[in-house]
């Protein structure tokens, strides 16, 4: 019995956890798009940029194991 408390504490814990580090991941990935957006000239830069941080947020993401997303 105890255990099971114990258990739903931890997985509550690691829930609310993963969410502000969500938050924070995605603040900082708007800002550092805002900036490649600004920094950049070409389009083609930006767009690079831009790209390959939402990919290794996706990536991110998916190391996350589904039961916590």
């Amino acid at each position: 019995m105890n255990s099971k408390k114990d258990n739903a504490k931890c997985e509550t814990v690691i829930r609310t956890l993963l969410h502000y580090l969500g938050s924070l991941l995605g603040t900082l990935v708007f800002l550092l798009c805002a900036y490649w957006f600004f920094h950049f000239e070409t389009w083609r830069e930006r767009g690079i940029y831009i790209g390959l941080t939402l990919l290794a947020v996706y990536i991110l993401i998916k190391l996350v194991p589904e039961k916590y997303r």
